[in-house]
């Protein structure tokens, strides 16, 4: 029988002998849900690694399924508290941050089917809001600024978190597009397009079509539009007449507007006779050939008129029609030695009396046409958003339409002539009335 001490000197060396392990139940809270009689793994635990693309997160459920790329082949890990989640430069975040469709690299434990790491993997390339590309379905390719990636079996595709098959892609849909090398991993559709048509237009052309807060478009005979998915509202607007549409925008599928059965007031009409003198000299009408001498019906409202004639100086100017008759009288001068030198460029004082007002195809890039009123409503010249009221744009000369757009108010239109004075310009129109005013 051994000593009292030859006993405890031997308990010691037990203890501490290489490779040797304790006994005594860890100091850390003990996991619930871990099987009782296996051994609790730590969070440095992993024994495989994968580049895979991830197909769903259930972050309820505590779980992230991904696709194995090279092999074709789905997989679900749990998740965990000790699980990591790294952006491609190894900063942390969040799990809700990770999305179907991207790629990442993962740390795993293969036997407990347990994630240790996720990080957007620094190899994967990615573009988004791509909306410039050419897809060849039959062919599988993908080609994004000029260069081609392949698609393929295996390639996964995602829209709204839901899987996609790729004869589901319609033309006109935003991506993002994730790979390695030319190969494509995934492809992600971030916004679907629609089309919107618009039928029985012929009483609206040349009228305004305001999509939502931020398109507008002239109207044309049989217009459509590719305009992103969701719900609308539309108002048509021509002079008095028009209305206020919902439309819906469905992904990949065509909308029928009618707006047939919306009315608009008949323009009020004016007779005008133009007397021309050469009479044997050309006159146009808002750019339309017109006949001299002879009654000519015309809206009420501002008109071009041009007159011309061999061996005399050609004349612009505008006139205002807004009574039921008139009666104007053009005399064009000879084009004689003076009035030569100012077809030339010269300054003609007599030439300058005679119009009215004269159209040129430039001004000063330095001067400015400045909107004052009404305060707060947006500003479209051409169909192209200024900004809000006051704002301003660069003046060039020639003919302008200006909208003026306010929510919860009536749209209006007005038609400028811009000078080629150098000097800068500002307006000031009258308040927008609300709806059903």
């Amino acid at each position: 029988m051994l000593p009292p001490m030859a006993i405890l000197i031997l308990l010691g060396l037990a203890a501490f002998w290489p490779g040797g392990r304790s006994v005594q139940a860890p100091q850390a809270e003990s996991r619930m849900d871990a099987p009782a009689a296996e051994p609790i793994m730590g969070a440095g635990y992993y024994d495989s690694a994968d580049t895979a693309v991830v197909m769903h997160v259930d972050a309820q459920q505590g779980q992230i399924q991904l696709w194995n790329w090279t092999l074709g082949k789905s997989y679900t890990l749990g998740t965990e508290m000790a699980s990591a989640y790294l952006d491609r430069f190894g900063e942390p975040v969040f799990l809700a941050t990770i999305e179907p469709g991207m790629v990442v690299d993962v740390l795993f434990l293969k036997s407990h089917k347990r994630l240790h790491q996720l990080q957007i993997s620094p190899q994967a390339w990615v573009w988004q809001s791509a909306d410039r590309y050419e897809l060849q379905k039959t062919a599988q390719r993908l080609e994004l600024a000029g260069q081609e990636y392949k698609l393929g079996a295996k390639t996964r595709y995602f829209y709204g978190g839901a899987p996609l098959a790729l004869g589901d892609l319609a033309q006109g849909d935003v991506l993002s597009v994730w790979g390695l090398g030319q190969e494509v991993y995934s492809v992600v559709v971030e916004e679907g397009k629609g089309f919107l048509r618009l039928s029985g237009t012929q009483d609206f052309v040349g009228g305004w079509l305001e999509i939502g807060d931020s398109h507008i478009y002239a109207i044309e005979q049989g217009m459509a539009l590719t305009l992103p998915e969701g719900a609308y509202k539309v108002a048509i607007r021509k002079g008095s007449g028009g209305g206020l549409r919902d439309v819906v925008i469905n992904r990949g599928e065509e909308t029928l507007l009618d707006i047939g059965d919306m009315e608009v007031p008949k323009p009020e009409l004016g007779t005008v006779i133009f007397h021309l003198e050469p009479a044997e000299g050309e006159l146009y009408i808002d750019g339309e050939p017109a006949a001299a001498g002879e009654p000519l019906e015309l809206e009420y409202g501002r008109h071009q008129v041009i007159a011309k004639a061999q061996g005399y100086a050609s004349q612009t100017q505008y006139v205002h029609v807004g009574e039921p008759m008139a009666v104007l009288d053009i005399q064009l001068e000879p084009m004689d030695s003076q009035a030569a030198k100012t077809a030339a460029g010269g300054a003609s004082s007599a030439a300058a009396a005679s119009a009215t007002e004269t159209q040129s195809s430039t001004a000063a890039a330095s001067h400015l046409i400045t909107v004052e009123e009404p305060r707060g409503a947006q500003l479209y010249v051409d169909g192209v958003l200024v900004g809000d009221i006051p704002c301003s744009f660069p003046k060039q000369a020639g003919r302008r339409h200006l909208l003026l757009s306010r929510q919860g108010y009536s749209s209006q239109v007005y038609t400028i002539d811009v000078d080629d004075e150098d000097k800068d310009v500002n307006y000031v129109f009258a308040e927008l009335k609300l709806l059903g005013q």
